[in-house]
Formats: C-alpha cells, structure tokens, sequence
C-alpha cells in the first residue's frame, strides 16, 4: 500500500474499502484491547499488560472486552462469564456466571450493562440481579451513554440507528460516543449528534 501511495484500508478493500474509527473496530473485535494514563492492555491468549518499560501477562484467561472501572480490570470469557481483577494482575474473581456468550460489557459504577444472544441486560453488582433492558432479538452493537442507550440493528456496515426503541437513523457504518456527542458514519461521510438532543 505505502509503495503505491494508498491507504492499506483502499488497497485491501478496493475502491469500496472503508475506514472504521478505532473505538467503533475495537467494538467489532470483542474489546479486546484498551489504553489509560500510558498502559496498554490487550488480550492475545491472555490478558497483557505493556508499558514502555516492560510486557506483563496478567493472566491466560482467554478474555475479551476489557472495561477498566472503580480500580478493577473486567473482562469476560467464552462462556459468559464476567470477571475482574487488579489491573496489575492477581487473583481473578468471578463475578457472575451468564452461561452465554456476552458480546459487549459496560462497566458503569455498581452496575454493568452487556449484549448477549442480541438483547441487551443491566446487571447490579451489589444486588445480584439482572434485568432485560431491551430484547428485540437482533441488537448488534449497545453503546450506553449519560442520556439511554443506543442500539445498532441490522447488519454489520449497515446499522439502524436506535436512541432507546425510537429509530432515529438507518444505513449506519459505524457509530461511537465521543464527549457528549455520537459520532456516525454514513456513506463514508462523518457526522456528530449531540446526545442531548437525541433523547429529548
């Protein structure tokens, strides 16, 4: 691609070759990498730990979608399963046994929310309980922000945008939440929408 003056994205996929922003890709790939204050995480048949001075394994849990929260690494296994442990390493505790497979996690505060079997859940840490937050069946992407949830239907590449169970935008390639706003793209064209204004 460098030898011909393309982008690698336009020289493997052609003219029609598209560009997904970085936070919209790691969705696509199970969360399997994250980045805070200099250290990165990734999972690679483990979870590691790099910083400029050295690569750690945390652990050879067979881990995706890595949340940093509240002091703690979440991640979740193949069977469903939701743990944590210090994001230095140690002990890992399991936090709740799903029995299926989870897609996406969120960690927000006492509570997590995650997307399994294309329904979305809130499970309460302090209660134990979990609670169907949307269940169409065919959810593909869950992005929580301050004002609801959004929700990614369809196809991949070819989203129905959802602020709640309002449709609000279709042919969606990708969609992320950056500082209070929601960032799409359609037809390769980027666009922001303030979250306030697509829940009132």
């Amino acid at each position: 691609a460098e030898s011909v003056g393309m982008p690698l994205f336009q020289y493997l996929g052609g003219v029609n070759g598209k560009v997904l922003p970085v936070p919209m890709m790691n969705i696509l790939n199970g969360g399997v990498m994250l980045t805070t204050d200099g250290v990165f995480y990734y999972t690679n048949g483990g979870i590691y730990r790099e910083t400029l001075e050295d690569t750690v394994l945390l652990t050879d849990a067979d881990a995706a979608n890595l949340n940093l929260s509240d002091g703690w690494l979440w991640f979740t296994l193949s069977d469903g399963t939701v743990c944590r442990m210090s994001p230095d390493g140690g002990e890992v505790e399991t936090v709740l046994t799903y029995g299926q497979h989870i897609k996406q996690l969120y960690v927000i505060g006492d509570s997590f929310r995650f997307l399994s079997g294309g329904n979305c859940y809130t499970y309460s840490i302090s209660t134990g309980t979990i609670e169907t937050t949307y269940a169409p069946g065919d959810v593909m992407g869950l992005i929580p922000t301050a004002y609801g949830n959004v929700y990614l239907r369809g196809n991949v590449l070819d989203y129905d945008l959802y602020a709640g169970e309002a449709l609000i935008l279709s042919h969606v390639m990708s969609a992320y939440e950056d500082s209070g706003y929601l960032a799409v793209c359609i037809d390769n064209e980027n666009y922001q929408i303030e979250l306030s204004r697509l829940f009132n």
